[in-house]
């Protein structure tokens, strides 16, 4: 009986074929080990930044993909409440707004705008929200609300 080596290099078994699989089988692991450092799974956003009226006039510093709440004091049964000017930064994106009741619930008693926008873009801008009645938009807003946005990347 003739010692026949199919396979020549280090770990070839005399008389023993190669499996059809282990060139994939070594693909695979080299692929497995190269990626070993890598985390598959996306970087989350910084934690969202909550403004109220108490920040009123200042800056915020955010990062691009991060959340800004922003809930500021209304009453609706008055007609009035927030919106957004037309002159805000474009950098960052409304994603949603609500009307929230106070907590007591008693008529006439108010509750807040809630406004939650994403940080598009790198830049710097005026967040402008205005208080007034929705039907008279040419009327100047009673109050006003602005913070300077400065976005960093990251």
């Amino acid at each position: 009986m003739s010692r026949r080596c199919v396979r020549r290099g280090a770990g070839a078994v005399p008389g023993r074929p190669r499996h059809p699989l282990r060139p994939l089988c070594q693909a695979v692991l080299l692929i497995a080990v190269a990626l070993g450092g890598c985390d598959p799974t996306p970087p989350q956003p910084p934690p969202a930044i909550t403004l109220t009226a108490v920040q009123n006039g200042e800056r915020i510093d955010t990062r691009v993909g991060q959340s800004v709440i922003v809930r500021l004091p209304a009453n609706r049964g008055t007609g009035y409440g927030w919106d957004v000017a037309p002159n805000s930064t474009p950098d960052l994106a409304l994603s949603s707004r609500a009307y929230v009741d106070a907590d007591d619930g008693g008529a006439g008693v108010g509750g807040a705008d809630l406004f939650v926008f994403t940080v598009r873009m790198r830049g710097q801008g005026n967040l402008v929200l205005v208080y007034r009645r929705a039907w008279r938009k040419r009327e100047p807003a009673v109050r006003r609300f602005v913070v300077t946005v400065v976005t960093h990347t990251g």
